[in-house]
């Protein structure tokens, strides 16, 4: 825990360590020097995914994803956010507001 609150100074609570995909990148030290790395190889790689315990599929929830436009420009044919329910360290969905330019 040690490290990642290092790497995440402006964490107030040990939820807000990696919540959301850009922060947990942050506190796991996942940079752009990792692209194309395969994290399910074996051997030497800097980044590997390690199997944990395994969550009742009840539990997992899906939704729209951030950033990503479906039909109507909202994602909602897209629902590729992925959490468990009830998890704390899972950052809240921001519905995505186009922000007007100035004349």
């Amino acid at each position: 825990m040690e490290p990642a609150r290092k790497r995440r100074p402006s964490a107030r609570r040990d939820e807000e360590l990696a919540e959301g995909p850009a922060r947990l990148a942050t506190a796991l030290e996942v940079d752009r020097a990792l692209d194309g790395t395969d994290a399910c190889a074996s051997g030497g790689t800097p980044l590997r995914i390690l199997t944990g315990t395994p969550v009742p599929a009840e539990q997992v929830r899906s939704g729209p994803c951030t950033g990503v436009a479906g039909e109507g420009g909202n994602g909602e044919a897209h629902p590729w956010r992925y959490w468990v329910a009830g998890d704390p360290t899972v950052s809240p969905y921001r519905a995505h507001v186009a922000r007007r330019r100035r004349s």
